[in-house]
């Protein structure tokens, strides 16, 4: 059995779903490209649930025109927050918008072309700050936001998949062939789903208030069938990351559902009842493995409030 995200397939269904996200909220006309500029929004102190809280590093001129310079000694290869900046990465301490995440993609791209062992890392205490940042659920508080007019928010919606699209591609291709997704891929493929599940309600609301003898009404009915495809796609690119059990210890494997728990539960509840029937089926036969009893109750409590659907 392949295992997850290394092995192409789930990537693709991922990432596809990820970037139909992008065209869906086009085709239902709630949504126009947003310009790649830095966030508006005032600085806030980034809160992380994971282990480690590793301080943000200082800031340097960003004007000195100074090139980072990565270590060669270092066992950990990654650089600190303030080279990435350099980069042009946006700074880690605040919230980061749609357009923080283009252009945090674009300096990214740089980062990868140079190394891609000088991406950051989630476990790392010169660049887990920058990691964190990208994967921060507060950055997506904005798209549940109704005081905010719903075209702002679909086009926020856009350029977020955008950008975690490209960022999840780089650490992708650094996983080798054959070997379990990384815990910053994993992180990311969270991240995105639960962007498609503010992308999905975005779409109910678009359809929803157009009226139903409105020529448009067809197309839009098309696209949101076409997301709910996508969504199914990667709904069960995560269980297929989660069936390669073998590849996990028992402590990895609980984490993977912890990190999944939210975002796969949401897109289940959001799927038709013929495509949610089945990802259910799928996901409780992954409780098979008795010697892990945590992770059966996970998978169990993961199911059930999947299945608890409010018609």
């Amino acid at each position: 059995m392949g295992n997850g995200l290394a092995e192409g397939g789930v990537a693709k269904r991922m990432t596809i779903g990820m970037g139909v996200g992008v065209v869906i909220i086009l085709l239902l006309g709630c949504g126009h490209p947003p310009r790649v500029q830095p966030a508006s929004q005032p600085t806030v102190m980034m809160q992380t649930r994971t282990a480690r809280d590793a301080p943000v590093p200082d800031q340097v001129d960003e004007a000195d025109g100074a090139s980072p310079t990565p270590s060669t000694t270092d066992a950990d290869p990654t650089l600190e927050a303030s080279q990435y900046v350099l980069y042009g990465v946006p700074k880690p301490e605040r919230v980061w918008s749609s357009g923080d995440y283009e252009l945090a993609a674009q300096a990214l791209q740089k980062v990868y072309d140079e190394d891609p062992a000088l991406l950051p890392r989630l476990d790392s205490a010169k660049s887990g700050a920058v990691f964190e940042r990208i994967v921060a659920e507060e950055n997506l508080t904005v798209l549940d936001d109704e005081t905010i007019p719903m075209a702002t928010r679909a086009s926020v919606a856009m350029g977020m998949n955008r950008g975690l699209l490209v960022i999840m591609g780089f650490y992708v291709s650094t996983t080798p062939r054959g070997e379990r997704a990384t815990r910053e891929t994993l992180l990311i493929g969270s991240q995105g789903m639960r962007v498609m599940v503010a992308t999905r309600m975005l779409a109910d609301q678009a359809v929803l208030s157009v009226d139903q003898n409105d020529p448009r009404r067809e197309r839009q009915l098309a696209a949101l069938e076409q997301l709910q495809r996508a969504q199914a796609g990667m709904v069960y690119g995560t269980l297929e990351i989660l069936s390669a059990r073998e590849s996990f210890s028992d402590e990895e494997y609980r984490w993977a559902l912890s990190v999944y728990r939210e975002p796969l539960t949401n897109m289940i509840r959001q799927l038709d009842n013929q495509a949610r029937g089945e990802m259910l089926l799928r996901l409780m036969n992954l409780r098979g493995d008795e010697r892990d009893p945590e992770s059966a109750a996970l998978l169990e409590s993961i199911a059930r409030d999947a299945s608890n659907v409010s018609n």
